[in-house]
């Protein structure tokens, strides 16, 4: 809520199209993804993880910082594994982008991510602590960088020395291939810097979406959830 008030006062950008066609999709697939989920995994990650609860402090920063570090390249393998990305894409053929994008998954890239970090949950013994507070820093930090919301610029450029800010992040959505493949970092900004991932560009020239894909077409829910079938470049 705080966020779509944000957007209205202080846009970062102009919008295109509008909201309740885009909100109605990207609502209903958070919706179809996290009950295919619980259908799956009805007790999530919590069975898979290390239920010891005497781990440090210091532990369990150092547990959320390494569950950032697989989710950025988890990231970027959605972009450059061909299958994933046909999934991962559906993500990105929002034409514009506001909080909602940040729930914008099909429901089988929401189950891939899931076995992907239940994976690394036990094979770290990742403590439920350390996971519990990344999730919820996952999900705050993903509503806030796809938000349509302007910060001050002195603000914004000291925040993205360590964390994703929406500006950091919206060159990301680029339909420039360029663009589109950097700025991974969901939560870290460090991240991209370290490996070289990180571009900074006008956001102003940006034009947000796939070229592949024009929502003006009149894509139904049912198109969004077929469309990784399809034979689309970027």
């Amino acid at each position: 809520m705080v966020f779509s008030l944000w957007e209205i006062i202080s846009p970062l950008r102009k919008t295109k199209n509008k909201k309740r066609y885009r909100w109605f999709d990207n609502i209903l697939l958070i919706f179809l993804g996290n009950l295919s989920l619980k259908i799956l995994f009805p007790l999530g990650l919590v069975p898979f993880a290390n239920g010891e609860s005497n781990q440090s402090v210091f532990c369990i920063v150092l547990f959320v910082i390494l569950l950032d570090f697989i989710i950025y390249i988890q990231h970027i393998l959605s972009h450059k594994v061909n299958f994933l990305w046909r999934f991962h894409r559906i993500h990105h053929s929002d034409s514009d982008m506001d909080l909602t994008t940040a729930i914008r998954f099909h429901p089988l890239e929401i189950v891939f991510s899931f076995l992907y970090k239940l994976f690394f949950v036990y094979i770290f013994s990742i403590p439920i602590e350390a996971i519990l507070i990344f999730e919820i820093l996952l999900s705050s930090m993903a509503l806030f960088n796809h938000s349509n919301i302007k910060l001050p610029r002195q603000l914004d450029e000291l925040m993205q020395l360590i964390l994703v800010t929406p500006k950091f992040h919206t060159i990301h959505h680029s339909c420039i291939n360029s663009e589109l493949n950097s700025n991974y970092g969901f939560n870290l900004s460090i991240w991209d810097r370290i490996f070289r991932t990180y571009k900074h560009n006008d956001i102003d020239s940006i034009n947000i979406g796939l070229k592949s894909f024009d929502q003006k077409e009149g894509f139904s829910i049912f198109d969004l959830l077929i469309y990784p079938l399809k034979l689309v470049r970027k």
